[in-house]
């Protein structure tokens, strides 16, 4: 026994020993001589965007895509400096840089000057309502911009009065982003009476602020009143179920918006009603997001005259309420009865469903999603229509700063300015 115990070992400890190291093919050694002879893809590592002092003929240039780590004060004057004249800059990125108002001010003045950005991102930068209010008056002289990214930036009434003063008179903005802030009912008037005016707005987001009842209200004149809204984030402010009733309004009233997002809002049964009323009348809204409210069965009752015959409504979210299998039950068998049901995406997760139920209506979607895409997958081809190829996205000098690919803790790397040599079609934004 004990030689054979002892072969056991001996087994173990062959096989636990490791391995040496394969030889390289001869593929890969001709490789790594052509790397070292063409030398790295990536060029060297710039510094002094992020020092104590940046020389004032420092330069982004014009190359097509450019990073900046922890940007200082002198960095971020420098900054302005350049883009008041660097008018080939498409985007400016700034998110997570805690610039505060200051910064937003100094970032302003060369705002004021440019003539080619056409997207800048401060989204959680401590803008406040310094910032906003700087960042609107430099604004007003700037041309081109078509997405302004404000999100989670401490912006009140103040700011929000600001921004709707230029939005007034802005005739490129598509896309206004407003999330997380402290706009209150005084904030939402004065956006409200800007989109009477504006004509090129297509995308407003206003959730998670302190809207209210009487705030939609002014916000509803406001949708009433435009003649290019499609996409209106309501989501997270208190909006009670009179609130809904005058959001109703503007849904009836057929106007352009397509996407209406109602989630998280004390919105219950009541609210639902005039909504599902006005879904009958209405013929251009695609999608509603009523997740997070306090909906029961009932309002599946308000809801499903719309659903039996609307054909324009593609996605709808009731998910994370108080709905029980009876209410699932009646959709199900009002969906069924809609010829013409467009809606691919129904999202009931997070109610009061039992998983048989929830199977039943996610196998129901699921069948109806594939035969929707099949039977729009014929049309077009019935019609001479060839299938949609891959968006080519013309590529745009980029700016992107705050926490790029070089932040963390390579200090060699912190503070530094990095020039892709071939920069992609569209550069994704950092985590």
């Amino acid at each position: 026994l004990v030689p054979c115990c002892a072969c056991r070992l001996y087994g173990r400890a062959r096989a636990s020993r490791r391995a040496p190291p394969p030889m390289p093919s001869s593929k890969e050694k001709e490789k790594k001589e052509q790397d070292e002879e063409e030398g790295p893809t990536k060029p060297g590592l710039r510094r002094g965007w992020s020092g104590r002092i940046v020389p004032h003929d420092e330069t982004l240039g014009d190359e097509e895509l450019s990073y900046i780590c922890n940007i200082s004060s002198s960095g971020l004057k420098q900054l302005g400096r350049d883009i008041a004249s660097n008018h080939a800059a498409g985007r400016l990125d700034l998110e997570c840089s805690f610039i505060g108002g200051e910064g937003c001010e100094v970032l302003a003045r060369g705002l004021a000057t440019n003539r080619g950005l056409l997207a800048l991102r401060l989204r959680n930068s401590e803008a406040s309502d310094i910032g906003a209010m700087a960042i609107a008056d430099a604004l007003a002289s700037q041309p081109t911009l078509r997405e302004l990214n404000f999100e989670s930036n401490d912006i009140g009434d103040a700011g929000a009065r600001a921004l709707g003063l230029w939005l007034r008179g802005c005739k490129t903005i598509e896309k206004l982003l407003l999330r997380d802030n402290r706009i209150g009912p005084d904030g939402a008037r004065h956006l409200g009476s800007a989109l009477c005016e504006n004509t090129s707005l297509r995308t407003l987001g206003l959730g998670l602020n302190d809207v209210g009842d009487e705030g939609a209200r002014y916000l509803v004149d406001g949708v009433r009143g435009s003649a290019g809204l499609r996409s209106l984030d309501l989501g997270s402010n208190g909006i009670s179920d009179g609130g809904a009733e005058i959001i109703a309004q503007a849904i009836a009233a057929n106007t352009p918006l397509q996407r209406l997002i109602l989630r998280v809002n004390r919105i219950g049964d009541d609210g639902v009603r005039p909504l599902g009323e006005a879904l009958v009348q209405n013929s251009t809204l695609t999608e509603l997001d009523l997740q997070g409210n306090m909906l029961r069965d009932e309002a599946v009752e308000y809801l499903a005259p719309t659903l039996r015959t609307n054909h324009v409504l593609q996605k709808v979210n009731l998910e994370d309420n108080f709905l029980t299998d009876d209410g699932a039950r009646v959709l199900l068998q009002v969906l069924e009865k809609n010829e013409d049901l467009q809606i691919s995406d129904f999202r009931l997760k997070k109610n009061d469903l039992t998983s048989l139920m929830e199977a039943q209506f996610d196998i129901f979607m699921r069948t109806h999603a594939r035969d929707l895409k099949e039977k729009r997958k014929k049309a077009r081809k019935e019609g001479g229509l060839e299938e949609p190829d891959e968006v080519r996205v013309a590529h745009q000098p980029e700016l992107e700063l705050g926490h790029g690919p070089l932040s963390g803790p390579n200090p060699a790397a912190r503070g530094a300015c990095q020039r892709p040599k071939e920069p992609p079609l569209a550069a994704a934004a950092p985590p």
